[in-house]
């Protein structure tokens, strides 16, 4: 309802112009002035909303002799056509004055109306045509602008009179070729009577008596307008004409009724309950814009995995745009990936186009390619949409394709079908699964809406199980419509074991794994086997080409075709690039389980175990060779089993490992897999070695929940196979993770485990690593007597086997432990002693060491030699991307930086190190970094929870000191 405070509603305003110049507001007619403001009114309405300047008006309303007045009486008659506008009860405001002139905004003009009729036309089918231009030709009403007299307005009005003729012109074409002859034979009389020096509609009229049976009548009209032509003009008829008399003579096709032309509609019936998809819908509707090359086809292949809804996207999209097509719509299944049929030979493709185009039998040639140009020549000059369902390659659709611009052609397939994109400039669409909210939108369409508001979390969890696949979800719609007792919940509890989920994905003809199964079975002989084995590893990560190298046993650049083949037939996606830089792959949920069954089907244990073995090993080379590019040794600082590497040539080592630093951190979620594996598989020493030589890629970014995972995990396998090395090995892992955890109570069990159980062994290695976390526990407990010959009798274990980086490690707990008893000269001697037997390449030590050597300077109060030892700290470890070496640099050039004064860089210092500390989830660190920013209290609680009784004690002192005297 109208709201009066918003002001009166104004009535629509209609021009017309294509007769007498008239105004109607609101249906009612307005008088709008005297000849000059009806003038002016012209003028602004044949400039089609643009602006017309003063002068212009004032030539086209006068002509060449405007009286001096011209200018201020145009004025006049703009503001006397608003006043008789508003007084109409139209707005006013629909004349504008713009840049020294007028522009009037008037979208209901019949000059539009016109124009949009004959773009309509243009489009659509020649009944609907014709009927379309005989209405437009009644919007003249007499001659346009009658009763004006000003020469440029009678010239603009000549433009408009033509137009009239040209749509009849054209009406009588489209009923030619409807066949209408008869009943167009008087009209055209008349016209040619009034016209009789237009030789278009004469030959029409010619055309019509001769298909009526009146041939010399025929002739006869052409007769008499020679005699018009030659005494008038001096001239003979022209070529068109003659060419029709001499058709008419010879009794030509092209002279006798057309025949009637078949408009095929082959569309299968659209999908029922289609929903969503509504970018790709709009990508299909930009098909229909006018090419930017005239000449060139418009093509879009629509391709994706099986049971992804590609042929019912592109028939539910056909349907909808039917009557754009106005000469029909082919629709053609190629069997390009069925499981019953071979794919359908592009000569019988053609032959049933060509029936279906009303070609007789008799009339289609043999061969290929005269079958493709005889199509090609009958959809000539149509406006047809042809669908060719489920191609199998370019080859196949090429000699389909129409020769013009005016048809529209949309492919399905499983493949991108890349040569149609780059020698005929298709564009693609790829169909990927149905978003989560898709998914339960056509769950409801297909269950019932009720029944999935009733159910809301088990329509997501159903969405999600099917992996939005619409023709899982429609298996899954078509069993609870069949079985009304069945809830949701219930039948999303059938699918969540991994193991029978395919098995539930049918119903009747419709089967997920027969969909796959398709897409599989063309696959060549490689790329099949890789696809099954990659089912056996579950990598969560996604896959790098160099596990399809390690699983086929072929060089990098094959894994890498071999990865796109699975691309190319939707059984992988890419995920784009890696944190390396490198690009990844992954599998649908469904296509996951698909995969695994497979392997399960096709291998023997053996073959599988092995599979999984040659990745692991791959894996351990690779994190190796990682570790010595980082400049470890590669015995430094853990314990060894003796599990195979794979090797790698240098190349592919330099391809994975070099430029950007994210192999790791790109490869870490697939590691936990890779473990879990070979734990299930029953290789304990592959599962503990990669376990053990994964930790220092975990500690750096404190993923400290992976780090348990594999260890528990490793431990576990190695208690079942009885392997006493690597139960030891995982029990230190699992005492140094709760170490890095602060979590001292829970790292003394371990640890405890761990170094009797070297010893047992005979293991100095191992005893020396076990002691030297041992260290850090007792230190961290307040008992300094006890860490200190914890860490001096690991340093003597581990100089004996020779473990640099350990050793250092030890030297470097030793300094730390001098520093606490206040000793700062043996502390300083200690890490003089540290640096000197690590590799110069050992950045992260090297560090830690710096780290240490700044906290030394501060107690000799050597401000200056501690902030330069922190800053040249921190370039090494943002270099290696060490997130907690940062966070302990950032503390002490805090530190450093208060000594010196500097509180606002040391605020920020210390901002970023807590930031960091509670990212890692390091509350030890955390706890330190609050007692550096005069937080006792808070540090002091974090403390207490930890156990951390020294640091507590600490933390307690600095609060008393912070205390005043009247406190």
């Amino acid at each position: 309802m109208h709201d009066p405070a918003e002001g009166p509603v104004e009535a629509e305003a209609r021009f017309a112009v294509l007769g007498p110049l008239e105004v109607t507001v609101g249906g009612r007619p307005v008088h709008v002035g005297g000849p000059r403001a009806q003038a002016t009114l012209a003028a602004l309405l044949l400039a089609d909303e643009r602006i017309v300047p003063i002068d212009r008006l004032v030539d086209q309303v006068w002509g060449e002799d405007p009286p001096s007045s011209g200018r201020n009486q145009v004025m006049i008659a703009v503001s006397a056509l608003r006043k008789a506008l508003r007084n109409a009860g139209a707005d006013p405001g629909l004349i504008e004055t713009a840049e020294s002139g007028y522009r009037l905004r008037a979208p209901a003009v019949d000059t539009r109306t016109v124009e949009a009729n004959l773009a309509r036309a243009r489009e659509t089918e020649p009944a609907q045509a014709a009927a379309l231009l005989r209405e437009t030709s009644r919007l003249w009403r007499g001659q346009v602008l009658a009763g004006m007299d000003s020469p440029a307005l009678r010239a603009a009005a000549v433009r408009w009179e033509e137009l009239r003729l040209t749509v009849l012109e054209d009406w009588a074409e489209l009923e030619l070729e409807l066949g209408r002859h008869r009943s167009l034979v008087g009209e055209l009389g008349v016209f040619v009577a009034e016209h009789p020096l237009r030789e278009r509609p004469r030959g029409q009229l010619m055309l019509a008596l001769h298909r009526s049976g009146r041939q010399a009548e025929a002739l006869e009209v052409y007769e008499r307008g020679r005699a018009v032509l030659v005494d008038e003009l001096g001239l003979e008829p022209g070529p068109a004409l003659r060419a029709v008399r001499d058709a008419i003579l010879r009794d030509e096709p092209s002279a006798r009724r057309p025949e009637h032309r078949v408009r095929p509609a082959q569309l299968p019936p659209a999908v029922s309950a289609f929903s969503g998809r509504r970018r790709e819908l709009a990508l299909l509707d930009s098909l229909l814009d006018p090419p930017d090359n005239q000449h060139e086809l418009p093509i879009c292949v629509v391709y994706g995995v099986s049971g992804v809804g590609k042929t019912g996207l592109v028939v539910s999209w056909a349907h909808r745009m039917a009557d754009r097509f106005p000469d029909g719509q082919l629709f053609v299944n190629l069997r390009g990936h069925d499981r019953d049929a071979p794919p359908l030979p592009p000569e019988a493709a053609l032959a049933g186009f060509l029936r279906a185009l009303g070609v007789p039998g008799e009339r289609i040639p043999a061969s290929v390619d005269e079958r493709t140009a005889l199509f090609r020549s009958e959809v000539a000059g149509r406006r047809m949409l042809i669908v060719l369902d489920n191609a199998a390659s370019a080859a196949q659709v090429r000699p389909l394709l129409p020769g013009t611009a005016g048809c529209r052609v949309v492919i399905t397939s499983l493949t991108q079908l890349t040569g149609l994109i780059a020698h005929h400039g298709a564009r693609s669409i790829g169909l990927d699964v149905l978003t989560r909210e898709e998914a339960v939108e056509l769950l409801g369409r297909l269950a019932g809406a009720e029944r999935v508001r009733a159910e809301q979390e088990a329509a997501h969890r159903l969405g999600e199980l099917c992996d939005g696949l619409p023709l899982a979800l429609r298996i899954v719609g078509a069993r609870m419509m069949s079985r009304s007792s069945w809830t949701l919940a219930g039948l999303a509890g059938r699918l969540e074991s991994e193991r029978g989920r395919l098995d539930e994905l049918r119903q009747e003809e419709l089967e997920v794994r027969g969909s796959f199964a398709l897409s599989y079975r063309n696959l060549p002989a490689t790329a099949k086997l890789v696809f099954r084995r990659l089912g056996l590893l579950d990598l969560p990560g996604g896959f790098a080409p160099w596990v399809v190298a390690a699983l086929a046993e072929v060089p990098l650049p094959v894994a890498e075709e071999l990865c796109e083949q699975l691309v190319d037939r939707q059984l992988a996606q890419p995920l784009g690039d890696d944190a390396a830089g490198r690009p990844r792959y992954g599998f649908h949920d469904l296509i996951r389980l698909f995969s695994r069954e497979r392997a399960d089907a096709e291998e023997d244990a053996a073959s599988r175990t092995a599979a999984v073995v040659r990745v692991a090993s791959c894996l351990l080379g690779l994190i190796e060779q990682n570790r010595l590019r980082e400049g470890r040794r590669p015995n430094g600082m853990i314990v060894l089993g003796d599990s195979p590497r794979l090797p790698l040539d240098a190349e592919t080592v330099d391809r994975l490992l070099g430029g950007r630093p994210g192999w790791t951190e790109a490869e870490r979620q697939n590691i936990v897999a890779v473990v879990d594996r070979c734990a299930a598989l029953g290789q304990a020493g592959l599962a503990w070695e990669l376990a053990s030589m994964s930790v220092f890629l975990l500690e750096r970014r404190a993923h400290y929940d992976d780090w348990r995972t594999m260890s528990e995990t490793a431990l576990a396998a190695c208690h079942q196979a009885g392997d006493r090395l690597g139960t030891a090995a995982m029990e230190l892992s699992l005492g140094s993770l709760y170490v890095h955890l602060r979590d001292l109570r829970a790292a003394a069990g371990p640890l405890a485990r761990a170094a009797g159980q070297f010893e047992a062994l005979g293991h100095p290695h191992g005893l020396g690593l076990a002691l030297r976390y041992r260290a850090s526990v007792d230190e961290a407990r307040g008992d300094l007597r006890a860490s200190y010959a914890a860490a001096t009798r690991a340093l003597t274990l581990l100089r004996e086997v020779g473990d640099a980086s350990a050793q250092a490690l030890a030297l470097m707990h030793i300094s730390f432990v001098h520093l606490q008893a206040d000793r700062p000269e043996q502390a300083r001697l200690a890490l003089t002693e540290a640096a000197s037997v690590i590799d110069p390449a050992e950045r992260r030590l090297r560090a830690n060491i710096l780290k240490r050597l700044a906290e030394v300077c501060l107690a000799q109060g050597r401000h200056e030699d501690a902030r330069l030892a922190c800053e040249e700290a921190l370039l090494l470890v943002r270099e290696i991307d060490d997130r907690l070496g940062e966070a302990f640099v950032q503390l002490a050039l805090g530190e450093c930086l208060k000594r010196t004064g500097d509180a606002v860089a040391a605020g920020t210092a210390l901002a970023g190190a807590l930031a960091c500390a509670r990212d890692l989830r390091d509350p030890l660190l955390e706890g330190r970094v609050l007692c550096a920013q005069e937080r006792h209290g808070e540090a002091a609680d974090l403390f207490a929870d930890l156990g951390a009784w020294t640091w507590h004690a600490k933390a307690v002192a600095a609060m008393s000191r912070s205390r005043s005297p009247a406190e």
